[in-house]
C-alpha cells in the first residue's frame, strides 16, 4: 500500500475537473478499478501508476509519496505559458496565505 495514493489520485483528478469514468475511458481501465484506486481498496500496478502519472502530468514520485508537492510538467509549453503558470501559482499561494 502506498501512503495517501488514494487521496492524491482523487485530488489530482478533481483538479483536472474529470470524472472517474473519463479517466477510465482514456486509460482503457474500468471505472470500478478507478474507484478502487481512489478509495484505497486496491493499489494500482506499476504499469497503471505510470499511465496515471503521465495522464495527470505528475511525477511517479509524487504519486508514490517520494515528493511532498505536486510538480507540473512544462514540457511543450512556451516560456510565456510557463511564466503565466508561475503568476497563477504565486497568486494562489498569496490568496491562501491571506486566508490563514
Amino acid at each position: 500500500m502506498i501512503k495517501d495514493l488514494d487521496v492524491k489520485l482523487r485530488v489530482t483528478r478533481d483538479m483536472k475537473r474529470l470524472q472517474q469514468k473519463d479517466v477510465a475511458e482514456k486509460l482503457n481501465i474500468s471505472r470500478t478499478s478507478m474507484s478502487s484506486y481512489e478509495t484505497g481498496d486496491v493499489t494500482p500496478t506499476v504499469e497503471t501508476l505510470l499511465l496515471l502519472a503521465n495522464f495527470y502530468n505528475v511525477s511517479l514520485d509524487y504519486l508514490c509519496g517520494n515528493e511532498k508537492e505536486m510538480s507540473v510538467v512544462t514540457e511543450g509549453l512556451t516560456e510565456s505559458q510557463i511564466s503565466a503558470m508561475q503568476v497563477i501559482a504565486d497568486e494562489y499561494r498569496k490568496a491562501n496565505n491571506d486566508i490563514k
